[in-house]
């Protein structure tokens, strides 16, 4: 069963459903070294914010990066900052990190093996 949220930013309501692998990659390197307490401080943390949460919005389809970049400029103009760390942080909880930490065990052991 797949897993969706409605998130209201910028008086507009976006569906984000359960990540991808591809979908939680994009957010995550976006996110790299930056935590949530900071992004008010950072002074591109709108554009950090943006940036994920489009990513999250946009999933991972044919046209997701020229959607993404569509969405990205929409939340810049309209939704506050507040707005996107309250969403930023629903995108956050949304994924399955023990699900991702056993693929990768797996993938790193099934690695090992076939190095030797």
């Amino acid at each position: 069963m797949r897993k969706y949220k409605v998130l209201r930013l910028g008086g507009k309501g976006y569906t984000i459903f359960s990540p991808t692998p591809l979908t939680t990659k994009r957010v995550i390197t976006t996110l790299r070294g930056v935590s949530i307490d900071e992004l008010k401080e950072i002074p591109d943390g709108a554009e950090l914010c943006a940036r994920a949460i489009s990513f999250a919005i946009a999933g991972s389809g044919m046209f997701s990066q020229l959607r993404s970049c569509i969405l990205r400029r929409r939340l810049l103009r309209r939704a506050s900052l507040d707005e996107l760390i309250e969403a930023l942080q629903a995108i956050i909880s949304m994924i399955p990190a023990n699900e991702f930490y056993t693929i990768s065990l797996i993938t790193n052991q099934f690695n090992k093996l076939i190095s030797k």
